[in-house]
């Protein structure tokens, strides 16, 4: 039980490495394709919060 468990940190903690690296890539290559869908997201949120 314990070894599956270490397992799976093990995995997860590999798939979350492997997809920030890949993210940060592409903030650092692109910026701007990341900074456009962050800045809607924030404004729906406020359009939902003043209604």
């Amino acid at each position: 039980m314990v070894i599956s468990t270490t397992t799976g940190l093990v995995a997860s903690s590999a798939f979350i490495e492997v997809v920030g690296s890949s993210l940060i890539e592409v903030v650092r290559s692109n910026p701007v394709a990341v900074l456009i869908p962050i800045i809607l997201g924030v404004l729906l949120l406020a359009y939902q919060v003043i209604d």
